[in-house]
């Protein structure tokens, strides 16, 4: 009786496990979509402001052309800004983008479920599990992503922790 209730308990902890995964990701990506908001709402900013400086420009018969290239860089910069985001949002739900028609296709996909074009390959890299030398917990964060170990645990992200002199000889 003893082994399936340690079996039940693992398994449980597995569930939980992976429900706080998913909702980590979940946060992740609404938290994306949020930044990915504010791009767009800065873009149209942009829009306005550019629409308005060629209206002046043509109103006033002048050329300003520095004062234009500066908001197309910025309106630019913030393209990439939001590409990068909804490539970041692309792996965290495990799909990928069809380069000519834009259709979402399941990462492991070859070609495009729309229109037939190959997908690009996608290397995702393999995240290995060690266990934590201070709290025996596996552990697969790097120190860009981790958030949820470093709380519990500073050494979790290659962060060295001090060994004291009574941990060595236990």
């Amino acid at each position: 009786m003893m082994i399936d209730l340690d079996s039940l308990f693992n398994r449980a902890k597995d569930v939980a496990s992976a429900a706080g995964k998913k909702t980590g990701e979940l946060m992740e990506i609404s938290k994306l979509k949020m930044q990915s908001v504010q791009y767009h709402a800065d873009m149209q900013k942009c829009y306005e402001k550019l629409g308005a400086m060629v209206y002046e420009m043509i109103k006033a018969s002048a050329q300003d052309s520095n004062a234009i290239s500066s908001c197309v860089d910025e309106v630019d910069y913030l393209n990439v800004k939001i590409e990068e985001i909804q490539n970041r949002i692309n792996d965290l739900r495990n799909v990928v983008a069809c380069e000519k028609c834009g259709a979402l296709n399941p990462a492991d996909s070859c070609y495009c479920a729309k229109c037939g074009e190959k997908l690009p390959v996608r290397i995702v890299p393999v995240a290995k599990e060690e266990a934590c030398p201070c709290c025996d917990e596996e552990c697969s964060c790097t120190e860009e992503d981790c958030a949820e170990c470093t709380e519990e645990c500073a050494c979790c992200c290659g962060q060295e922790e001090e060994v004291s002199e009574e941990t060595k000889e236990d």
